[in-house]
């Protein structure tokens, strides 16, 4: 039964500092990403979520399809 809370504990632990390290990773600023650029572009209608992973592995699908995966 204790074995049970420890490993739970456990898993609860980790997630919170996933969520951590993605909370700090998202403050991080990307060199070379102009944010008023990527703001009009989602306005305007004119780029989806496609379009800024392309815009975001600088022309390369292949590269953000070999992170994702």
């Amino acid at each position: 039964m204790l074995g049970e809370y420890q490993r739970l504990g456990k898993k609860i632990i980790f997630t919170v500092l996933m969520l951590l390290v993605i909370r700090l990773g998202s403050s991080v600023p990307v060199p070379y990403m102009d944010k008023e650029v990527i703001r009009q572009m989602f306005e305007l209608g004119q780029g989806g979520v496609l379009e800024f992973l392309d815009l975001m592995a600088g022309g390369e699908p292949l590269v953000i399809l070999v992170y994702l995966h």
